[in-house]
């Protein structure tokens, strides 16, 4: 890989930030950052070989900081997510190649932490459960293809509550 630099002296603070741009062989830009320090500081772009961005991104002091999105080779949206002080914070959203959602959850302090909700590629929801502090902590709901509700059982603290499976047939109607 052949290495580009540009460099850009702040004469505010006296530190040199310098922006690196790495590129291929054949000159397309595969990745850019800015480095503060030594360490990544700033955006962060990484690009596939057909040129269409992979992935978008903060850093603060060398750590991931703000948003992240990353992309499928066809330039659609594949994950975004927010991180602070280098943990997943609040929603993070995953998507398939079609651009349909395929699974939404929520993290604090880098655990998931509160609804969890999966789809399938034709968008009914699948799969449902609540997590905290990235332990199983509420009910778990699972659909079929049509959406219809197959099964629900409780956890707390990551444990399955004994008694607490229920299972459902075709129509919905709970089994004995």
């Amino acid at each position: 890989m052949n290495i580009k630099m540009g460099t850009f002296i702040s004469g505010l603070i006296g530190v040199a930030v310098v922006v690196a741009m790495a590129v291929n062989f054949s000159g397309q830009l595969y990745a850019s950052e800015a480095v503060k320090n030594g360490k990544p500081d700033g955006p962060y772009k990484e690009y596939f070989k057909n040129g269409q961005l992979k992935v978008e991104t903060n850093f603060k002091n060398g750590i991931p900081d703000g948003p992240f999105k990353a992309y499928n080779e066809n330039g659609q949206l594949r994950r975004e997510a927010f991180y602070k002080d280098g943990n997943v914070e609040g929603k993070h959203l995953t998507y398939y190649k079609s651009g349909k959602l395929e699974e939404e959850a929520f993290f604090k302090n880098g655990k998931l932490d509160g609804m969890f909700k999966a789809y399938s590629e034709n968008g009914k929801l699948v799969r449902e459960m609540v997590l905290k502090e990235g332990k199983l902590d509420g009910l778990i709901r699972e659909y079929d293809a049509n959406g219809q509700i197959e099964s629900e059982k409780l956890f707390k603290d990551g444990e399955l509550v004994e008694g607490t499976l229920k299972e459902y047939d075709e129509s919905g109607k709970l089994k004995k």
